[in-house]
């Protein structure tokens, strides 16, 4: 936590550009996608604001996004959802008490305004980090948030 508490945006937003343009260069015109987790989460949503390289769309597991984050000095992706041009997966857990139904309903209607096309799913009983850290307990609705990332992901990559 001390580490992250350190973390500033601009820095953030450069260390990811700088990878997306690798992969950009590496494979021009390929779909790049974006996952991350919890503050990840949330850091990925803001990859959908891209606009070189863009994201074809970016998935976010349990990312708080709405208003400030606890430490850092992210934006909330629910105040860019008009900057935004991938798609958005979102996954949440539904009794997660740092996202509550209210947070994730505000997001939605952040993006339906926004016209950014997206999936936004809480599992009803499923803890912060119910992916990864409880992913044994949890593991019917893990199956399910992976499944809709393969589909996410195959759904908008190009065959060939």
């Amino acid at each position: 936590m001390e580490h992250l508490a350190q973390t500033r945006w601009v820095h953030l937003r450069a260390d990811i550009s700088a990878a997306a343009a690798t992969l950009d260069q590496a494979a021009p015109g390929r779909a790049l996608f974006s996952i991350g987790f919890c503050y990840g989460g949330r850091l990925s949503f803001l990859t959908a604001t891209w606009r070189q390289p863009r994201f074809t769309g970016s998935i976010g597991f349990y990312g708080v996004p709405v208003g400030p984050h606890r430490v850092g000095d992210t934006p909330a992706p629910a105040e860019l959802a008009g900057e935004m041009h991938g798609a958005v997966l979102g996954l949440f857990g539904g009794a997660d008490p740092s996202i509550p139904p209210e947070s994730i309903a505000g997001f939605e209607r952040a993006l339906d305004a926004a016209s950014v096309p997206h999936e936004l799913h809480a599992y009803p009983g499923a803890p912060h980090s119910f992916f990864d850290r409880k992913a044994v307990e949890f593991a019917a609705e893990s199956a399910d948030a992976w499944d809709r990332v393969l589909r996410f992901v195959a759904d908008r990559t190009p065959a060939g």
